[in-house]
């Protein structure tokens, strides 16, 4: 896919907000066999070409994953498979979950994640451009570790709380990091973006030259901001995202 595809969030906004109460649900499943991470990689879902996916978990030895297929609208689990949408409220995929988990002969409790909805909604070709977009992202996330630079880098990682794509890395190996991602909305801005967070935050890291279209934000979290709208309008995205990167890159220091 050469081109990010166009999104338009008020039509996608009731598809992503089941997604993401379905994705909270096989957050909470991986939970139950992942080894607890420092940094909480264990609440993030993996970015695939349909879709999303857990992390491979084997608690008998078997190994197993959900696959969330936005481009086929089901979610895939071993040899079971539920149709999104239509009777299948989160609720409902989460009372399922459970079952499977007795079915399998898996002594565990899945916590219950907070829904916010009632009925199912879900359309399969705003699902399709948002499996595209992230595909898309994903990749570019991957590159922007290449090269190599000193320190550790998260995996690139979706995480059902707030339903962001997002890399980190930690020059330092300690608590110290640049974090870039991709939130499809939220409460603070109300259409698809990219964002540039640190942490510590460096002194004037809100003077950084942040490259056009890109800019400040200081309203509920504080960072660099492109908006996805621009990022796609761009001749050649890709490289304004990197050049996003890099500019915060250079503010943050290595």
């Amino acid at each position: 896919m050469d081109r990010l595809p166009t999104i338009d969030y008020h039509q996608l906004a009731p598809t992503r907000d089941y997604l993401q109460d379905v994705a909270k649900v096989v957050g909470k499943l991986q939970q139950l066999f992942l080894p607890a991470d420092q940094h909480q990689w264990q609440r993030g879902l993996a970015v695939w070409s349909d879709g999303l996916m857990s992390r491979p978990f084997a608690p008998k030895g078997e190994t197993y994953q959900a696959l969330i297929n936005f481009k086929e609208g089901d979610l895939q689990l071993h040899n079971t498979s539920w149709e999104l949408a239509h009777h299948n409220s989160a609720q409902q995929i989460f009372d399922e979950m459970q079952h499977w988990l007795n079915e399998q002969g898996l002594d565990y409790r899945l916590e219950k994640p907070q829904l916010v909805t009632q009925q199912p909604q879900f359309d399969v070709d705003q699902a399709s451009l948002l499996a595209d977009a992230l595909s898309w992202i994903e990749d570019r996330f991957e590159e922007l570790q290449r090269p190599m630079r000193p320190g550790t880098f998260s995996p690139v990682l979706l995480y059902p709380h707030h339903f962001d794509l997002s890399l980190s890395w930690y020059p330092n190996q300690n608590e110290r990091q640049l974090s870039i991602g991709f939130v499809v909305a939220d409460n603070y801005i109300a259409e698809p973006y990219f964002y540039i967070t640190a942490y510590p935050q460096p002194p004037k890291f809100d003077q950084t030259g942040w490259p056009s279209p890109s800019f400040w934000f200081n309203q509920g979290f504080s960072g660099g901001v492109l908006k996805y709208a621009d990022l796609r309008a761009f001749e050649k995205p890709a490289d304004l995202l990197e050049e996003f990167w890099q500019a915060g890159r250079l503010a943050f220091g290595d």
